[in-house]
């Protein structure tokens, strides 16, 4: 299964903080963007999420960082999205959903979502996914929630993310590995040995069990 490379700047990243069934969006672009698409993306994000779209406001803005007089020689500007979505549940059940970001953003190649949500007692949470085209990594586990989502292009559609993490394999003690074995070998002479032997097997356990018995009286 071929993974998505993370990369090492995000294109996108986006600040979600909910109150209940509002929450306060901003999108801040590593450039700037079309103010058409940037507006496409939170709306398809309020369709995904069930949401009503409010108080929208994009601008281009040149960086704090610049150096003083950088901007008139060469403006870095970079596209901000403020906006509002009233009627998204966005912390649902101790996990956060992500399909509806994978969707709304997936366009933008590396992106990533920060939760402004208190660590939650017994996250489930998705953690780690990966399939054809598709990466997301949680990155920081609560105050926030970050996670890095990385698409390749046209990848986003297909894909399906789960709620909830898978359930961890529990480690398989000596005990139930040898149960495990024992009970494939058990299996293995029924078949191998044919009636007769299914018989002599099915003896030879019954004078154990008595055996066993009579060792306890």
């Amino acid at each position: 299964m071929a993974a998505a490379q993370i990369s090492s700047r995000p294109n996108l990243i986006v600040l979600v903080q909910p109150f209940g069934d509002v929450a306060s969006l901003v999108c801040t672009y590593s450039s700037s963007v079309p103010h058409s698409a940037a507006r496409t993306r939170v709306e398809r994000l309020a369709q995904l999420t069930g949401a009503r779209l409010d108080d929208v406001r994009i601008v281009d803005v040149v960086p704090q960082t610049a150096e003083p007089g950088s901007a008139a020689r060469s403006p870095m500007k970079q596209t901000g999205v403020e906006c509002t979505l009233y009627g998204a549940r966005l912390v649902l059940d101790s996990a956060l959903p992500l399909q509806p970001f994978l969707e709304a953003f997936g366009d933008t190649g590396a992106f990533e979502v920060l939760f402004l949500v208190q660590r939650q007692p017994g996250f489930r949470g998705l953690r780690r996914f990966e399939s054809e085209g598709v990466t997301v990594l949680l990155t920081q586990d609560g105050s926030p929630y970050r996670y890095r989502f990385t698409v390749e292009p046209d990848k986003a559609a297909g894909v399906s993310l789960p709620l909830y993490a898978p359930p961890e394999p529990r480690p398989q003690t000596p005990r139930a590995e040898a149960s495990r074995r024992s009970g494939g070998l058990w299996h293995l002479l029924v078949y191998g040995l044919g009636a007769g032997g299914a018989v002599f097997v099915t003896m030879l356990a019954r004078g154990r069990i008595r055996a066993a018995r009579a060792s306890q009286t």
